[in-house]
């Protein structure tokens, strides 16, 4: 418990930091001059355990972010390879420590002990696997298809994404069985994130942990992310693709699964005061694609993404420097700089619909205009129907 000189003069919080029994967040006032109410007062999370070295602990972090060169000495004369190695250091030290770290946090009260221990492993063999995916990228011993696409390197980074979709967002599934097992198939889902594609991750991730024939989605993403120098080569080596016709045709034929957003820049860019509801899905590309093809389409209602980014605004000066068709002022963004970035922890379900059968119709059908936009038009009204019910299930948007 801090004393009353560690109080601080301001007030940081107006609502209490505590949990009530059944783990929800209380929602009393907190005290004046501290994050909790009188209730949960002995809910301030306790110093670290005395056999947990904090100097050591804070170099361990400090040398998470070393941007060494390769090459450099360690103290013991041995060499550095750079952030790589230090990165390893950080997952041996805090697997060295785990148990320590565990019961740090598990004697707080806050957070079950089985849920601190296997986060503490899933983190471990996170950061483990990031080490082994550069290590291996930065070697040259890899193969990619024509696409760019490495799926060695992608199953190492999927650790990675699990801690977003085990602990952060908290992932449920419905439905995956609606998923195609073999061949090719086109997934719809509706789309939000400001722009990075982390609602396409997380269906990609829930395939791959729960599908019985787990299998790599490729996402087809718009333009102006396959031209960022930063994140391009990065998308293209964990599947993704340009979003055009020919791209889907090809992995289509190849008898792929492919995700497709028809919203768009549409459906990303719209406020925060019209959440969930569907903007038009154009012309209705990916039928003509799923009618040529004979790919069945699968809709995705995907519930918690609208949540991460709330847009109250765009901040043009931004957008323009990085080429992007839009940037969101958020509660967030750009008031806390940088950490104003960081998605919000929403709690997301993910919803894989009936499976639309289009091999009733013949390929030519693509040309039936009018039947492309009545189909395109059942697949829209399924997934709003299904965020509408989904929505309806959630409690609040965070748990």
């Amino acid at each position: 418990m801090p004393t009353s000189t560690d109080i601080p003069t301001e007030r940081s919080v107006t609502t209490c930091l505590g949990q009530t029994r059944n783990g929800a967040r209380c929602r009393r006032r907190a005290l004046e001059g501290s994050k909790f109410c009188a209730l949960h007062a002995d809910q301030a999370p306790p110093d670290l355990p005395r056999d947990i070295d904090r100097d050591e602990l804070d170099d361990a972090i400090a040398g998470f972010g070393h941007e060494g060169a390769g090459g450099d000495a360690r103290d013991d004369g041995s060499a550095n390879n750079g952030p790589l190695d230090e990165l390893m250091e950080f997952a041996d030290y805090v697997g060295d420590n785990v148990s320590k770290l565990t019961d740090a946090v598990a004697n707080s009260g806050l957070v079950d002990k089985s849920l601190v221990e296997r986060f503490s492993h899933d983190f471990i063999l996170a950061l483990t696997s990031l080490v082994a995916a550069f290590t291996e990228r930065a070697s040259g011993d890899y193969e990619e298809d024509e696409f760019g696409f490495d799926q060695s390197f992608t199953e190492k980074l999927m650790p990675m994404a699990n801690l977003l979709y085990k602990y952060y967002w908290r992932v449920d599934v419905d439905g995956i069985e609606n998923v195609p097992a073999t061949g090719g198939g086109i997934l719809v889902s509706n789309h939000a994130g400001a722009g990075m594609p982390f609602d396409g991750v997380m269906i990609k991730t829930a395939i791959l942990n729960l599908h019985s024939n787990p299998r790599h989605v490729r996402l087809l993403v718009l333009d102006w992310l396959m031209g960022l120098p930063w994140l391009a080569d990065l998308m293209k080596q964990t599947g993704q693709v340009l979003a055009c016709s020919p791209n889907a045709y090809e992995l289509l034929k190849r008898e792929q699964l492919i995700a497709v957003f028809p919203e768009g820049v549409r459906g990303m860019a719209k406020p925060f005061s019209q959440r969930y509801q569907l903007q038009r899905f154009g012309r209705g590309g990916f039928v003509r694609i799923a009618l040529r093809t004979q790919a069945p389409i699968v809709p995705v209602a995907v519930v918690g993404s609208e949540e991460i980014y709330p847009k109250l605004g765009n901040i043009p000066v931004i957008n323009k420097l990085i080429g992007a068709p839009f940037v969101p002022m958020t509660p967030l963004f750009p008031w806390l700089g940088l950490a104003g970035a960081i998605p919000l922890p929403s709690k997301w379900h993910i919803e894989f619909c009936d499976p639309i059968d289009v091999s009733q119709y013949p390929p030519e059908a693509a040309d039936d205009r009018a039947l492309v936009l009545e189909l395109s038009e059942q697949v829209r009204s399924t997934i709003q129907e299904r965020l509408k019910e989904n929505l309806l299930k959630r409690k609040t948007p965070f748990w």
